[in-house]
């Protein structure tokens, strides 16, 4: 079962998702759970060499955060707790 297919049976408060993974771009993952779960909260991690359009278009479909790798993973949970 895939993470997408976990989703609607988890119900999770909150998906870390990054923007470039095998199979399935993170934008997909995020237009799909924003299209069907307006209440989880998404956090996309980025490289900083990706382009700037394509964080732009994650806030467009939706996203609640975003952090560019590099990052201290401290900063990571405070971002984490603002949301939850």
């Amino acid at each position: 079962m895939s993470a997408l297919e976990r989703i609607p049976v988890i119900l999770p408060d909150l998906v870390i998702t990054t923007i470039i993974i095998p199979l399935k771009s993170g934008l997909e993952i995020i237009n799909h759970i924003k299209k069907n779960f307006q209440n989880i909260r998404v956090i996309a991690l980025s490289s900083l060499g990706e382009e700037e359009n394509t964080v732009e278009e994650a806030f467009e479909l939706g996203v609640d955060d975003f952090i560019a790798k590099p990052f201290n993973p401290n900063e990571l949970l405070l971002r984490i707790k603002r949301l939850l």
